[in-house]
């Protein structure tokens, strides 16, 4: 899949919860970063780290805006 970064960024929002439709457009070699410093490699650390972040922070209403 060939997206721009702001296509990659409406599409990853407009899954809203669905973890499995986000980690399908996370690449195997990804790296997430977080807020708290922590580093998740790959599909699994990062699929972990979100449903935790999803298990705790409900009723979000999370925006992003002005990328280029």
């Amino acid at each position: 899949m060939n997206q721009t970064p702001t296509e990659f960024m409406q599409q990853y929002l407009s899954n809203g919860y669905d973890l499995e439709a986000i980690v399908d457009l996370i690449d195997d070699g990804a790296i997430y970063f977080f807020s708290n410093h922590s580093a998740h490699i790959g599909k699994a650390q990062i699929a972990s780290a979100i449903k935790k972040n999803f298990d705790t922070i409900k009723d979000d209403d999370y925006h992003i805006n002005n990328l280029t």
